[in-house]
């Protein structure tokens, strides 16, 4: 192994962060670069809003990641939100205000904050007046430079102030090159639904979900070789792809194991020896997750027909929404099986990609395995 790279491992596995080989998402990439492509070269709106969804762990704030990248090197100002950090309106006035503000004659400040001005660096609002600013400060924002906003986690989104974005949205990209990009949990849909916003459900919808095999053996293969490390042979590439199936973390949490175990071993080509020991490396953390999610199931009384889900899906890969509710009933009464099936959307323990509509499939297929195990 280069000595000079030894210590440099390329996967950061459980931090959102940008992974060294963004693989398998390239339909989502074209996706996105082409609402950007009126931001950027049409100075216009984007034609609507964006919404990734996907179960945690998909991969979904990388992607976010990458395209804010994407973006800030066409020239395009972004901005993320959190609803941990963002409940309010006042909230989101302050953040857009920063950088804004200072840009802006003292005509332009006046018309966007009216008779109170500015506070610290951003803005005093009135109840009556904080649609209008917002809207103002948007506006005022993108037409400078092209503007991206990200929501991420938008399950969390407080409704009143989604709803005033997502009709924000509608009016300002209209006006001014601006794009609005939100991400979260499968649930999404049905929490934006909640809001009652107009035109959301217009938006480009695009499911991040499990990587094919190639994809997966593309996001650990690359950065490896890269740095001249190289797996041996087919049987080793088949026990990864077991291990990670497919699932965005597993992925990194393997390609990083691989990593440390062929630099403890002082290896540039990874033998089956080398694979297994990161496996027990790596089993410590998959079994930590999976304890995690199975507690949440417990806790919401969903153990039992998360069980027969599992059985059921271990005979096949989709199952339609009759099915699934056919499924459910052999657990559950009748009027309990929504419900059940919202809050396992929620979790992502089964979930319906919008390239699917009316297929559910699983959150993560090894999970399910595990479920039933237990």
């Amino acid at each position: 192994m280069n000595q000079s790279v030894e210590q440099d491992n390329p996967f950061r596995p459980g931090t959102g962060a940008l992974p060294p080989v963004l693989a398998g998402r390239e339909q989502a990439k074209r996706e996105l670069t082409h609402l950007l492509t009126r931001l950027t070269r049409q100075k216009r709106g984007a034609d609507s809003p964006a919404l990734l969804i996907g179960p945690r762990g998909s991969g979904k704030t990388a992607l976010i990641a990458w395209f804010e990248n994407h973006a800030r090197d066409l020239g395009v100002d972004t901005v993320r939100l959190s609803p941990n950090f963002v409940q309010t309106i006042e909230e989101l006035a302050e953040i857009l205000s920063q950088g804004i503000l200072s840009r802006l004659s003292r005509a332009e400040r006046l018309e966007i904050t009216g008779e109170l001005g500015v506070v610290k660096g951003g803005l005093a609002i009135t109840q009556g007046s904080k649609r209008s600013k917002v809207l103002d400060l948007i506006e005022a924002r993108a037409r400078r430079k092209p503007l991206l906003l990200v929501v991420d986690e938008v399950h969390e989104l407080d409704t009143e102030l989604g709803c005033d974005l997502l009709n924000t949205e509608q009016i300002v990209k209209e006006r001014a090159p601006f794009m609005l990009l939100l991400a979260g949990t499968p649930n999404s849909e049905a929490v934006l639904n909640a809001m009652h916003a107009t035109f959301w459900d217009r938006s480009v919808a695009l499911g991040i979900g499990l990587l094919s095999t190639e994809a997966a053996r593309e996001a650990i293969e690359t950065p490896l070789s890269e740095r001249g490390v190289h797996v041996a042979d087919s049987d080793s590439w088949a026990s990864i792809s077991e291990q990670v199936q497919g699932f965005p973390y597993f992925v990194q949490l393997m390609g990083s194991a691989l990593w440390r175990a062929a630099l403890d071993r002082r290896r540039s080509t990874i033998g089956r020896d080398v694979v297994e020991q990161a496996i027990i490396d790596i089993s410590s953390r998959k079994m930590r997750y999976y304890n995690s999610r199975r507690r949440e199931l417990s806790g919401l009384g969903l153990l039992n027909p998360a069980v027969v889900v599992a059985h059921e899906f271990s005979r096949t890969s989709t199952l339609s929404e009759s099915e699934l509710h056919k499924c459910l009933s052999k657990a559950l009464v009748q009027n309990e099986v929504v419900q059940a099936i919202s809050q396992f959307t929620a979790q992502g323990y089964v979930w319906m990609p919008p390239e699917q509509p009316g297929t559910y499939v699983p959150g993560i297929p090894s999970l399910m395995k595990y479920i039933l195990m237990k």
